[in-house]
Order: structure tokens, then sequence, then C-alpha cells
């Protein structure tokens, strides 16, 4: 009785917690080309760490990529605001991470493009602000 009683407690806990939205912004330009390839592949894992992680045991949570640094500029601030945002690339919208997302991240390398970090940052935050979510939803950023 007692060990039912605790897996039905502990469930509950489980499912009452509130999920995050949680967006990664990634350095993947010069300053990370500048340092050894050691540098740049453990940022590499630590973030296919963290979405492995959110997909296995955080089903519900939401996970969103920004890189900065890279060639392409793919984002919704540099359209609005011509000359800005450059070299800031939005790879994943805040959504629940799936295996298609997980292997893609497989792709990614240092590209070398000059951007500012700022600028990663405050598409993080923007996307952060935009995105559409209950009450008590944690959004946090991770540089």
């Amino acid at each position: 009785f007692f060990s039912c009683l605790f897996f039905c407690v502990c469930v509950l806990c489980i499912s009452m917690a509130g999920h995050e939205a949680l967006c990664i912004v990634w350095d993947i330009g010069g300053t990370m080309m500048s340092r050894t390839d050691d540098a740049a592949n453990e940022a590499k894992k630590v973030v296919m760490m963290l979405v492995q992680n959110k997909i296995q045991f955080q089903p519900r949570d939401e996970l969103g990529i920004v890189l900065i640094g890279a060639k392409a500029t793919n984002n919704h601030l540099a359209d609005q605001f011509e000359g800005q945002y450059r070299h800031v690339d939005k790879r994943h919208s805040i959504r629940v991470p799936d295996l298609e997302s997980f292997k893609s991240l497989h792709e990614v390398q240092c590209e070398g493009a000059r951007a500012d970090f700022p600028d990663g940052l405050i598409l993080a935050t923007d996307l952060l602000f935009l995105h559409k979510c209950a009450k008590n939803v944690n959004k946090r950023i991770f540089l």
C-alpha cells in the first residue's frame, strides 16, 4: 500500500511540475574558431547533451537554438532592422525538441563569421517573449 501511495505521489508531483521554455545561444563564430578545436567540440557536446536530456527526461519542455557567428543570417529581427542582427541564425524555433532537431545539431560547425553576441541574446529574448505558452512556464536563456 505504501509503495503504491509513494508512486502516486511521485507521479502527481512530476505531472504538476511546470515545464520550461529554453533558448540556447550558441557561438559558432570567429571567437570559437580562434580557440582550439577542443573548445568548439566541447561546446557542441554540451549543447547536444542538453537537448538529449530534454528529449529523454523532460519531454514537455520546449527548446530553441540561436547560432551566432553563422555565415547565413536567418532571423526575423534582421528582416525588420536592415543591416542589423547579421550572422545570427535562428536554427530552431522554440518548440518541443524531437529526434530530427537533435540530429541536425551534428551538422553544426564553426563558421567563423563575425557577429555581435548581444544580437544573439536580444534575438533569444525576443523569441521567448513572443512564444505563446502557459503562465506557469519558466523561461530561460543558456549562453
